[in-house]
C-alpha cells in the first residue's frame, strides 16, 4: 500500500512537470484578458511556474493575484533598471505603450526600438511579451498632430519589415517631416487614423515611400496640409492666350514602387501633389477610397501591369485656387490673366490591364480617366459604372479637359458611365465627354455602349460629347448612348483609315443653338476614312431649328469632303426628328440610306460621288444630290416619301415607287455634261399640291442621254391647281426624245411640256 503511494505520487509530480508553462506562455494564453487584470492592478504578481496539464491542476486567475511576480512600471523606469530579474513580469503602464516585458539576460545585442526591446543602462534587454498585432503607439508615437512622429512610426516599421508582420495605427494624428519607408508591409489604421505632412511648402516629401513585394494600406487619412500653407506653382509658358503653371515641390501621399499595392478604404485629401503615385507596379488595387482637393492627379500609375480602382470617390482634383503663387508672385484666378492648370486627373492608367468602375468623380479639372501608354505594352481598358460630374467655375485645363480620354489603348471598354456637364469657367477652349484618341496598333478595338452623357444644362457650348480620332485598322462600337449634347457635334469622328466604325441605337439630342451636329464626320488625314461604315437605329434631335440651313443631325464632313474609296457606308433606321444628313464626300464605294424617319434633308455634295448609291424607303422633306466634280453611279431612289428631289449628275439613275407631295418640283433633274446614262422614272406617284408645280422636270436632257431616258408609269396628280405641268423637258434636242409611257395624268394643267 505504502509503495504505491509513492508511485502515485511520483506519477502527479511527473504529470504537473510536463505541465509548466513559462511566464509568456502564460501571459500569451490569458491574452487580453491577463493583460487588462495586470494593467488594472488585480494581479499583483505571477508565480514563475504554473500547471496547463489539466483543469484540475491549472493555476487559477484568483490563485496569481496575490503573487508578487508582476511589477508595474513604466518605460523610463526600466530603461534605469540596473538589478533585472529574470523571473519577474515587468508591466509597462505609459499610455498607448501598455504591455509585459520579460528580462532576456542572454541576449546582449539587440538595439532598442522603444515598441518591442527596451535596453536599461546597465545593459539588461527587455522584451515585449505579445501574440497578436504589433501597435505603432508602442513605439512612441503620440499620435496628436503636434508631436513629430516620424522617427517613431518608422521604428515600427523597420520591427514589423523584419518580422513580416503588419503594423496597426489607433486613433490619432501622427505628424511626419519625412517619407515613410515601407517594404512589404501591410498597414491597418483605425477610424480617425490620420498620417499628417508637416512643414511648409518647401518641404517636398511622399509621405509613404513603398517598396518590396507588396504592400497593403487600410483605414488611413492622409493630409497633405495644404490648406494651412501657401499654394506654389511654376509657369509653365503661355498657350492660346493662356498662362499655364504645374505645381512647385509637389509629392504622393503614396509613391510606390512595391510589386504589389493595395489601397483599402482610405482618404486622401489636402495633397499640393498627388494622392497616390504608382511606377512599376505588377498589380495596384485601390478601392473604397476618396481623394479630395487633391492639387494635382488623385492617381497616377505609370508602366504597371494590371490597375484596378474600384468604388472610390474623387472630389476637386487639381483645380487651382482663387488666390496663390507663381514663382512667389501673387495671381489670381479670376485676374486679368487668364492662368490655367496642366494637369489634374481622377485615375491615369498606363497599365497593360487597366478596371475603373464605380467611382464617382466630382470636379476634375483636365479628365477624371485616363488610359494611356508610352512604351511598348498593349493596353487594354475597361471603365464602367462611374458617375463623373463638372460643376465648379474654376475648372480650366491647357490641355484638352474630358471625362474619359483614352489613347494609345488597343482595346478599350467604356460602358454604363454617367457624365454630367453643370459648369466649367467659360474661357476655357476644349472640352469633351468622352475621347477616344489615336494609337499605334495594327488593330485595335473600342467599344462604348448604355452610357449617358449630359451637357445639355452646362454653362456654356463645347466641343463634342464624344471624340473618336481614328487610326489604321481601329473597330469602334458607339451603341445604345443616351447623349444630352450642348456641342458642336455629339459625335465627332475625324481621322483616315479605320475598320469598322458602327454607331447604332443612340439617343441624341443636340442642345446648341450654334451651326452643330448629333453625329458629324471628318476627314483628318490621308487614304480612305474608313472600310465599313454604319450609322443604324439612332434617334436624332436638334432642339434648336431656329435656322435650318446650319443644323445638321448627320454630316458627312462639311468643308472637306471624307473618302470614302473602297468603303461601305450605310445610314439606316435612323430618327431624325426633322433634322438634315449632309453628305460630302470625294468619292464612295458604296452608300445606303434606307428606312430614315422624320427627315428634312438629305443633301450629298461630294466630289465624285457613289460607284453604289441607294437611298430607299425613307421618310424625307427635300433630296438634293449634287456633286461637285464627277457624278453618282448606279443610284437607286425608291419606295420613299418626300417632296422634292433636285439631282445633278447621275450616270446611272433609278427613280421608282416614291410618293412625292410637292410644291415646287417633285423630280427635278438637271443634265451637265458628265450625265451620260441610263434615267429611268417609273411607277412614282407624284401629287403637285401649289400652282405652277411640276412633277417631273428633266433639264438639258440631250442626245444619247434623251434616248436613254424612259419616263413611265407614274400618276401625276394636278388637283386642278393652275399652271400644274406633268412632265416637262427642257433641250435643244428636236432629234432625240425621252421615252414617255404609260404615265396617268389626273387634273394637270399640261401633261408634258417642253421648250
Amino acid at each position: 500500500m505504502e509503495k504505491h503511494k509513492v508511485e502515485s505520487a511520483e506519477s502527479q509530480n511527473q504529470e504537473q512537470e510536463k505541465g509548466l508553462i513559462s511566464r509568456r506562455k502564460l501571459l500569451a494564453s490569458l491574452g487580453m484578458a491577463g493583460v487588462a487584470l495586470a494593467s488594472s492592478g488585480l494581479i499583483a504578481g505571477l508565480p514563475t511556474k504554473t500547471y496547463a496539464a489539466s483543469p484540475d491542476n491549472r493555476a487559477k486567475v484568483k490563485d496569481l493575484m496575490n503573487q508578487n511576480l508582476v511589477v508595474t512600471t513604466t518605460v523610463a523606469a526600466l530603461r534605469a533598471n540596473t538589478q533585472p530579474a529574470a523571473e519577474l513580469v515587468y508591466f509597462v503602464k505609459d499610455s498607448g505603450m501598455e504591455g509585459a516585458f520579460y528580462y532576456d539576460p542572454a541576449d546582449t545585442s539587440t538595439p532598442d526600438n522603444t515598441g518591442t526591446v527596451l535596453v536599461s543602462t546597465s545593459g539588461a534587454r527587455f522584451k515585449r511579451i505579445f501574440d497578436g498585432p504589433v501597435h505603432v503607439k508602442w513605439f512612441g508615437t503620440k499620435g496628436d498632430g503636434a508631436t513629430d512622429d516620424t522617427a517613431s512610426i518608422q521604428n515600427a516599421l523597420a520591427y514589423c519589415e523584419y518580422n513580416r508582420c503588419p503594423l496597426h495605427f489607433a486613433s490619432g494624428t501622427y505628424l511626419i517631416t519625412a517619407s515613410l519607408l515601407i517594404e512589404s508591409i501591410d498597414i491597418v489604421g483605425s477610424p480617425g487614423t490620420v498620417i499628417k505632412k508637416g512643414g511648409d511648402h518647401t518641404a517636398a516629401f511622399h509621405l509613404f515611400l513603398c517598396g518590396g513585394e507588396s504592400v497593403t494600406i487600410q483605414n488611413v487619412i492622409f493630409d497633405g496640409n495644404r490648406d494651412s500653407l501657401q499654394s506654389h506653382w511654376r509657369f509653365k509658358g503661355n498657350q492660346f492666350d493662356f498662362k499655364t503653371v504645374n505645381i512647385i515641390n509637389n509629392y504622393a501621399a503614396i509613391k510606390s514602387y512595391a510589386g504589389n499595392t493595395l489601397i483599402d478604404n482610405c482618404l486622401f485629401r489636402n495633397i499640393h501633389g498627388d494622392g497616390y503615385f504608382g511606377e512599376g507596379n505588377h498589380t495596384v488595387f485601390i478601392r473604397e477610397s476618396r481623394f479630395e482637393n487633391i492639387a494635382q492627379n488623385a492617381v497616377w500609375t505609370w508602366n504597371c501591369k494590371n490597375v484596378h480602382v474600384h468604388d472610390c470617390h474623387f472630389h476637386d482634383i487639381g483645380i487651382l485656387p482663387e488666390q496663390f503663387y507663381v514663382e512667389g508672385a501673387a495671381a489670381s484666378f479670376s485676374g486679368t490673366d487668364k492662368w490655367n492648370h496642366e494637369y489634374g486627373d481622377g485615375v491615369y492608367c498606363f497599365a497593360e490591364k487597366g478596371t475603373v468602375a464605380n467611382n464617382s468623380f466630382i470636379n476634375i479639372n483636365r479628365i477624371a480617366i485616363v488610359g494611356e501608354r508610352f512604351t511598348a505594352i498593349e493596353p487594354e481598358m475597361t471603365v464602367s459604372g462611374n458617375v463623373i460630374e463638372h460643376n465648379h467655375p474654376r475648372l480650366r485645363c491647357n490641355n484638352p479637359a474630358s471625362s474619359m480620354w483614352m489613347e494609345h489603348v488597343k482595346k478599350a471598354t467604356i460602358t454604363g458611365n454617367t457624365s454630367r456637364f453643370i459648369q466649367r469657367d467659360v474661357h476655357e477652349l476644349i472640352v469633351s465627354d468622352i475621347t477616344l484618341a489615336v494609337n499605334p496598333f495594327e488593330r485595335s478595338e473600342y467599344t462604348v455602349t448604355g452610357n449617358i452623357s449630359d451637357s445639355s444644362g452646362f454653362n456654356r457650348a463645347h466641343a463634342s460629347s464624344y471624340v473618336v480620332w481614328t487610326t489604321p485598322g481601329m473597330s469602334c462600337t458607339i451603341s445604345g448612348n443616351i447623349i444630352r449634347s450642348k456641342s458642336d457635334q455629339g459625335i465627332l469622328i475625324g481621322n483616315a483609315n479605320a475598320n469598322n466604325l458602327i454607331i447604332s441605337n443612340n439617343d441624341i439630342i443636340n442642345f446648341n443653338t450654334e451651326p452643330s451636329a448629333c453625329i458629324k464626320l471628318v476627314q483628318g488625314g490621308t487614304g480612305p476614312f474608313c472600310k465599313n461604315l454604319v450609322i443604324k437605329d439612332n434617334t436624332l434631335k436638334q432642339a434648336s431649328h431656329s435656322d435650318q440651313g446650319k443644323f445638321y443631325s448627320v454630316a458627312f464632313a462639311h468643308n472637306d469632303p471624307i473618302n470614302l474609296t473602297d468603303a461601305s457606308a450605310m445610314v439606316s433606321g435612323n430618327n431624325f426628328n426633322g433634322g438634315k444628313l449632309y453628305i460630302a464626300a470625294s468619292a464612295i464605294e458604296a452608300l445606303s440610306i434606307e428606312a430614315n424617319r422624320n427627315m428634312e434633308l438629305i443633301e450629298m455634295r461630294g466630289q465624285d460621288g457613289a460607284n453604289k448609291l441607294i437611298i430607299h424607303d425613307n421618310d424625307v422633306n427635300d433630296i438634293v444630290l449634287n456633286p461637285l466634280t464627277g457624278s453618282n453611279k448606279n443610284a437607286f431612289i425608291t419606295n420613299n416619301y418626300f417632296k422634292s428631289m433636285y439631282v445633278n449628275g447621275i450616270d446611272d439613275i433609278f427613280i421608282q415607287n416614291n410618293l412625292i407631295r410637292t410644291s415646287s418640283n417633285g423630280i427635278y433633274i438637271q443634265n451637265w455634261p458628265y450625265l451620260n446614262h441610263l434615267i429611268r422614272i417609273v411607277g412614282n406617284t407624284i401629287d403637285l399640291l401649289e400652282p405652277f408645280a411640276k412633277g417631273i422636270y428633266l433639264d438639258n436632257v440631250n442626245g444619247e442621254d434623251a434616248r436613254m431616258t424612259v419616263v413611265c408609269q407614274n400618276v401625276l396628280l394636278g388637283n386642278d391647281k393652275a399652271s400644274t405641268v406633268g412632265i416637262k423637258w427642257s433641250s435643244p434636242d428636236t432629234v432625240n426624245t425621252p421615252l414617255f409611257s404609260s404615265n396617268i395624268f389626273d387634273r394637270v394643267a399640261a401633261e408634258v411640256e417642253r421648250y
